[in-house]
């Protein structure tokens, strides 16, 4: 909406609020920050972290963090940013948008005239990296054991690249995803008990019992990927820029923050551990929404067997048909 006001935030002097951020996003992460108010983390993705201050909040699509702000100024108005992280992607017609979004924090008993704070004037370095908040700073407040080592490792090369038509695909190990909505996978392992498929389905794994398994993912193309897994929480043990490998000697398994998106930088890699035991068909994508539309998802099958026993109410098979074709 052009020419809409600015969204307004009453603050009374001395109150601590909590400010519960989700980047809707379906192209870009941003910068999320307020002026001259440090802001303690203390939730990633619904799991409760132990404080970590920080004065901007670089959250990329589908991410969601809690944080603490406190009222402790002096009475008046203050700029709450987020600034659209513009170098981290190139799409058609992004020069022209206005990446510098803004709200008012207003305290009780101030004025109403427009802001005139600064923004923070610390190294911005990492905030042009294209890359999540440092995960090493963050610790689980209910820390969990952590397997020593996985079962199962799965290597992922994500890519954008151009197929015989010359039209851009996205790749996950050379294979673009594609949905087959008259025989859908979960039919054909309800109905079929099938274990093969197709190469555009991008079954990664199929684990008849639970394990501990590890992805290593690199990203072939200049932009970030945020990777997102359904049905599952993920340790992130690790990343790397551009030109390096995944080291699993130097792997932090001893109090990694567990998340369900996590940003793979630019030509870089991550490397996330899970426990597959969640019965279903779970989908582990870029949430880059033209980048999900081109393709670029891959799929894991847990435990079929106990998918098997499970039975949709009859009301859902009615409004769904498809469930019951063999």
């Amino acid at each position: 909406m052009h020419n809409a006001g600015l969204s307004k935030f009453n603050f009374v002097p001395g109150k601590r609020y909590r400010l519960r951020i989700i980047n809707t996003s379906a192209l870009l992460s941003f910068t999320f920050s307020i002026d001259e108010h440090a802001m303690n983390v203390i939730k990633v993705e619904g799991m409760m972290t132990k404080r970590h201050t920080i004065h901007r909040l670089i959250i990329n699509v589908a991410q969601r963090y809690s944080v603490i702000v406190t009222a402790d100024k002096l009475v008046s108005n203050f700029w709450m940013r987020a600034d659209l992280q513009i170098k981290c992607y190139y799409a058609i017609g992004i020069e022209h948008l206005n990446p510098y979004v803004k709200a008012i924090v207003h305290y009780e008993g101030a004025n109403y005239l427009d802001p005139t704070t600064k923004r923070w004037a610390d190294n911005l370095n990492r905030f042009n990296n294209c890359i999540d908040l440092n995960t090493s700073d963050f610790k689980p407040f209910f820390p969990e054991n952590v397997s020593a080592k996985a079962d199962q490792t799965i290597y992922l090369n994500a890519s954008i690249e151009k197929d015989a038509s010359n039209v851009y695909r996205a790749v996950v190990n050379g294979s673009t995803y594609a949905v087959d909505i008259d025989n859908p996978t979960i039919n054909q392992i309800l109905f079929k008990n099938q274990t093969l498929f197709q190469p555009n389905q991008n079954v990664i794994g199929q684990f008849n019992t639970s394990q501990v398994i590890d992805i290593v993912v690199y990203n072939g193309v200049s932009g970030e990927h945020p990777f997102h897994l359904h049905g599952h929480t993920f340790w992130v043990l690790g990343s790397g820029p551009v030109d390096t490998k995944a080291d699993f000697s130097k792997l932090n398994i001893f109090d990694p923050i567990k998340r369900d998106t996590t940003t793979i930088p630019p030509l870089g890699w991550i490397l996330i551990r899970f426990e597959a035991n969640n019965p279903g068909i779970w989908a582990f994508h870029c949430h880059i929404e033209l980048h999900v539309e081109a393709g670029l998802v891959a799929r894991v099958i847990e435990l079929p067997h106990e998918l098997r026993k499970l039975k949709p109410p009859d009301s859902y098979v009615l409004n769904h048909p498809i469930l019951i074709m063999i």
